[in-house]
């Protein structure tokens, strides 16, 4: 799976802090029940909040979107020194914390080669995506309609709900096209759905008082991460925590990237 790629991408070079990583593993693989695959549907409580995800940025969906970041990301990590030296900064702070909790971290000083060599790889999906925002774009936004009924198979905010059921057609009550790239989400929702969710008797507001009422306890199997998952190429850098110790590893540091001891209150805290 090309989204997968892009994991063992990241994990290889271990991007730790990547934020675009964090939302496409959230968004991507669909939870688990008792052997069954789940992928939530997401429901905006507000027509202006679904027509902001009609724009060019989710063409295709939004994890479409956040695969094209991911894929944009990687390449300021190969083009911009700051975006590598922040990422060796966290990796140094993570091999603190792991050696204070007995646990061994990874630094890794990418091999650019390497990966520009693995970001090519995805050209082909790098330009599928890219065709989805060319030429006239258009967005669908349906309307449904739920009733108390529904109240059990939904849960969410009093902006976005989700269900991890089949929404029948017949809910479909409306729908429109928005044409045109840039659908930005408005800085402000109507009034009502806030009030809404204030009232219990309103479907907005019972789903809302939902949160009230607490889960019983479930014996909960863990739940193995995409990050977990992926294999680590030993060719995309040096390990210098397996290379050097301590010492040497911050003396290999401030020699050749200085910038990572920028951060005055880590380098208080950790003695670096």
């Amino acid at each position: 799976m090309e989204i997968r790629q892009i994991f063992e991408i990241f994990k290889s070079i271990n991007w730790i802090c990547s934020g675009s990583l964090g939302s496409l593993e959230a968004w991507s693989f669909p939870e688990e029940n008792d052997g069954l695959e789940i992928r939530p549907i997401f429901l905006a409580s507000e027509p202006e909040l679904a027509a902001g995800y009609c724009g060019r940025a989710t063409a295709g969906g939004e994890v479409s979107g956040m695969v094209r970041c991911s894929i944009r990301d990687l390449r300021a990590f190969l083009r911009k020194r700051e975006t590598k030296v922040e990422s060796l900064r966290d990796q140094l702070e993570d091999y603190e914390q792991g050696r204070e909790r007995g646990m061994r971290a990874r630094v890794v000083e990418v091999c650019a080669p390497w990966l520009r060599n693995a970001i090519h790889r995805l050209t082909p999906l790098e330009a599928r995506l890219k065709s989805l925002r060319e030429g006239k774009h258009t967005g669908i936004v349906y309307a449904f309609r739920f009733g108390q009924s529904d109240v059990d198979s939904l849960r969410g905010s009093n902006c976005t709900y989700i269900t991890e059921k089949a929404v029948s057609p017949e809910k479909i009550v409306a729908k429109a096209r928005i044409v045109g790239g840039q659908c930005g989400h408005l800085e402000r929702f109507p009034f009502r759905y806030y009030r809404d969710s204030e009232i219990p008797s309103t479907l907005i507001g019972a789903i809302m008082s939902k949160k009230m009422v607490p889960d019983r306890e479930q014996a909960v199997t863990p739940v193995q991460s995409e990050w977990d998952r992926a294999v680590i190429c030993p060719d995309a850098g040096v390990d210098l925590a397996q290379k050097y110790d301590r010492d040497g590893l911050l003396f290999y540091l401030r020699a050749k990237y200085p910038e990572v001891f920028s951060d005055v209150e880590l380098c208080r805290e950790y003695g670096w």
